[in-house]
């Protein structure tokens, strides 16, 4: 690889890793967001790292979907989800999938989410009273009697799941299964898994790969000028 091919890798890297962190910053008040990360920001590619060139430049983004942080909002609607799995969420386009517990009651008692998706139970659209229990297992009491369950599914490979939206996926290629044990507690939200600190030092760490991609064009300019001025002399 040329030198200039090198700065340009270097600096687009760091480029689509600032896009990301500004992503993630952006969504933190997302319920149920999960951070995008790059592989290139896992691995650490610093100064000296032991990663080679090629594998620095198929550096790519995946979706970190280990779990928020949970808040008690006191929302009888708000549903969080403990452990692994997702919501299955309907709209005329299809059906989706998110951790995004943030629901509310609709006119004719759909739970839906702020977009207007219609939470699933295992038999169809989910519709509760206005005083509904859910219980840990997804159990929807109404007036003492279980009347629905929220549907729960999990994959086998998460990474499979296509972005739909900040909060949300779509499983084209993707085989759900139920979830084993899913637990949920109602009147709490997931909050999104980012953190601002990391965040901002990734974005710190990136701007000082890219001041290392500059010299190393700016070096490139200067050999090549020199190169041309010699052979102007001869």
């Amino acid at each position: 690889m040329e030198i200039i091919d090198i700065a340009a890798s270097i600096l687009s890297h760091a480029a689509r890793r600032v896009d990301i962190s500004a992503q993630n910053l952006a969504n933190m008040t997302v319920p149920g967001y999960k951070a995008r990360k790059s592989f290139a920001g896992v691995l650490s590619l610093a100064e000296g790292a032991n990663i080679s060139a090629a594998s620095k430049r198929q550096a790519a983004t995946f979706i970190d979907f280990a779990p928020g942080k949970t808040e008690n909002t006191g929302n009888p609607f708000d549903l969080a989800i403990f452990g692994s799995g997702f919501f299955i969420v309907r709209s005329p386009d299809g059906q989706f999938y998110t951790r995004n517990g943030q629901f509310r009651r609709d006119g004719d008692g759909h739970l839906v989410t702020a977009t207007g998706l219609l939470l699933q139970s295992a038999t169809g659209d989910l519709v509760v009273g206005s005083n509904a229990a859910i219980l840990s297992d997804g159990t929807v009491l109404d007036d003492g009697e279980p009347v629905a369950r929220v549907n729960i599914v999990d994959f086998a490979d998460p990474q499979s799941l296509q972005s739909v939206g900040p909060d949300v996926f779509a499983a084209p290629d993707a085989f759900s299964q139920e979830a084993a044990d899913p637990q949920i507690r109602q009147g709490m939200l997931e909050a999104a898994n980012v953190s601002a600190a990391d965040e901002m030092v990734s974005i710190m760490a990136t701007l000082r790969s890219a001041e290392s991609g500059q010299r190393i064009a700016q070096t490139y300019d200067d050999l090549m000028a020199r190169a041309i001025t010699t052979f102007g002399q001869l």
